[in-house]
């Protein structure tokens, strides 16, 4: 009996220093890496160096350029309006170049509002929110037009792993499948970060992941500011700038104090800085991929699965991170 008693303590000890071992008796966790890396290249993502044009870094260098010449709430005058137009047309066709699901929003051409629930819910437009991605990497950042190809086509990964992962483990509520705000969103967040600090290095990868919350600002942004839509006489691309330029502003404002991060980061977005900052961080520590971290990490609690986790010091820790 003292025997058996002591095997079952050996096998408890052993699977304790086993994070494959300890995965394997949770279904939440991972049993491998969904998305691989490429054998020859060692990227995820696909070579887009073709993308670094002269062209194209001009776009860029124009888009900022923009951005410096407007008012403080991203308002030009009117005699600017057609450039505006010019500009965002070159930005589109560049990001339907990336995406394909950019390449058929973009042939909708489409300039309703689109209405929005929250960050993270159901009711936002993806694909609107990679737009907007698009163009504050261009406003801003230090990704190059290649980078910027490579994280949104790893984005798109990740979220597919994510909602694999979800399938997998039967997160339905009321026939919908739930991909936000539970273990597949950390997932999403975790690899989507792992997998860009591999390919362009872990200072790109924040800056990715920082501008994917700073696009879902903007759409908020887009939707609900009344004083710029109306300076902008209702002209979708003059809001949407006004959008992205008053984003740049506060998101410049909250890197100095908290309490200036506070006001532009809800729960979901904080829940996702935190998780991204943990993707990142496996990377940094030298994990070979990306499920054996993300299942130690969801063990320990690390990760954020819940917007009722988000506390004033998981806060903090963002806004941490984040500056």
């Amino acid at each position: 009996m003292k025997k058996i008693i002591l095997l079952v303590g050996v096998f408890l000890f052993t699977l304790s220093l086993d994070p494959n071992a300890i995965s394997a008796s949770n279904d939440l966790f991972v049993d491998e890496d969904y998305i691989l890396r490429d054998p020859v290249t060692n990227k995820y993502s696909s070579d887009w160096s073709h993308l670094d044009t002269p062209e194209n870094l001009q776009l860029q260098q124009d888009v900022r350029e923009y951005f410096l010449q407007t008012n403080s709430i991203g308002v030009q005058s009117e005699s600017k309006s057609l450039d505006l137009e010019d500009l965002n047309k070159r930005i589109d066709d560049f990001l339907s170049l990336i995406d394909p699901e950019i390449a058929a929003y973009n042939s909708q051409a489409s300039n309703l509002i689109i209405p929005m629930s929250s960050y993270g819910l159901p009711g936002i437009d993806q694909t609107l929110v990679k737009i907007y991605e698009g163009r504050l990497h261009l406003a801003i950042g230090n990704l190059t037009p290649s980078n910027i190809a490579t994280a949104i086509q790893n984005s798109n990964a990740a979220r597919d792993h994510g909602i694999r992962y979800a399938e997998n483990n039967n997160f339905y509520h009321n026939g919908r499948l739930i991909t936000w705000e539970n273990a597949a969103d950390a997932l999403r967040h975790f690899a989507w970060n792992y997998m860009n600090s591999n390919d362009f290095g872990v200072a790109k990868a924040k800056t990715a992941g920082d501008i994917h919350e700073l696009a879902l600002i903007a759409l908020k942004y887009v939707n609900n500011d009344v004083n710029a839509a109306q300076l902008c006489k209702f002209n979708m691309s003059c809001m949407e700038a006004a959008a992205i330029q008053k984003t740049i502003n506060n998101s410049n404002l909250a890197k100095t104090n908290i309490t200036a991060f506070n006001n532009i980061f809800d729960n979901a977005s904080v829940m996702d800085l935190i998780n991204n900052a943990k993707g990142r961080q496996a990377y940094s520590q030298g994990h070979a991929t990306y499920s054996v971290p993300f299942n130690r990490m969801l063990a320990s609690g690390e990760l954020i699965k819940a917007l009722s986790s988000v506390n004033s010091t998981i806060r903090n820790n963002a806004w941490v991170e984040y500056k």
